[in-house]
This record gives C-alpha cells, structure tokens and sequence, in this order.
C-alpha cells in the first residue's frame, strides 16, 4: 500500500503502527523538535534512495550490493530511532517466529 507520497508505508512492512521510536529520534537530538523533524525529511530522502537502489541491485542479481544496501537502510533506520520502517525479520524481538 502507498501513501500520499507514493511512498511505500512503513506501518505495512513492519505489522506495527509506530515506525519511530520516540526516544530514539528525541535522545541524538537532545529533544529538539525542530531538528528531529529535520532529520525525518532527510531519513525520508535517504530511505526512498536506498529503496530504489535495492529494487535496482534486486532486479539486477546483485547479492553484494543488495547485502551492503540492505544493511546501510537497517543502520540508518535504527539510527534515527525507525526501526518501524524496517521489515520484522531484521530486528530481534520484531520477528513473527
């Protein structure tokens, strides 16, 4: 499912209505509103990015840069504090096992 951006809805993937971690997104920033909301639009530039690129490598058979891709979009995720925009099997405790 898109959202209004066209962009692929990160609830869907994870199973989870909360794609960002509060704490996680507030505590880099030291709570400021205005440059978490920043650091969300760039997020969302990166990740659309490296969405394109594994569709790419995807398409394209290529296991090495799909692996290098996938992890950069994990460490970015869990950096910003978003670990609802990953997929459920790459993050312990989020898994449907």
């Amino acid at each position: 499912m898109k959202s209004d951006t066209g962009q692929e809805g990160a609830s869907q993937c994870s199973g989870s209505s909360q794609v960002f971690d509060r704490d996680g997104l507030f505590a880099p920033v030291g709570g400021d509103l205005e440059l978490a909301a920043e650091l969300i639009g760039l997020f969302v530039e990166e990740d659309a990015r490296l969405l394109d690129e594994l569709r790419a490598a995807i398409a394209q058979g290529e296991s090495r840069r799909i692996e290098a891709l996938a992890h950069r979009r994990k460490g970015t995720a869990l950096t910003i504090g978003a670990p609802g925009t990953l997929p459920p099997w790459t993050t312990p405790g989020r898994g449907s096992g």
